[in-house]
């Protein structure tokens, strides 16, 4: 985590030519926001229009600084990849994840451990913007499917290199 004035904008730390940190969970890709990222998106004017309208933490936290609750903020940068499990979901797209099966997620990598440990039947989504819907997943169905959208889209790894001993401890 960066001061402001310290090479990122608050707790969004600058990429410094780093590719981002990014999680990808069945059809959905989620990534820490960096300043770099919500530079680009503040910079287009319709973007922090809607950003502001929808009352987004990415807006509403930009100098926030981190605390026990909230150490970096977790959005979905892209659109959901194609797969059956997100008929009839608009895409979250520039989302910031909220929660996770009721839980609140302080960063990616505590994103990481909820899916990780998850035991549900289900995986329940939840965005902090206003009017955001919430997306509910078969747990078992959307973990399975991982897999076979990272083949079909040549994505050769499912996380960051950061984010690995993270996933794949218990």
């Amino acid at each position: 985590p960066t001061a402001p004035g310290a090479g990122g904008i608050a707790f969004l730390p600058y990429l410094n030519g780093e590719y981002p940190r990014y999680f990808i969970y069945g059809p959905i890709v989620f990534e820490a926001v960096s300043g770099d990222l919500a530079l680009s998106m503040m910079s287009e004017n319709r973007v922090s229009m809607m950003l502001g309208m929808r009352r987004s933490p990415l807006f509403s936290s930009f100098l926030k600084l981190p605390d026990e609750q909230l150490q970096e903020l977790v959005i979905v940068p892209a659109p959901l990849f194609s797969h059956r499990s997100t008929k009839g979901y608009r895409s979250p797209v520039t989302s910031v994840v909220s929660a996770i099966n009721g839980t609140k997620v302080r960063s990616l990598k505590h994103l990481v451990e909820v899916f990780r440990d998850c035991t549900d039947e289900f995986i329940e989504i939840e965005f902090a913007e206003a009017g955001a819907e919430k997306m509910v997943f078969n747990r078992k169905e959307i973990s399975t499917a991982t897999e076979s959208i990272l083949a079909d889209n040549n994505i050769r790894k499912q996380f960051s290199d950061d984010l690995e001993s993270t996933w794949k401890s218990k």
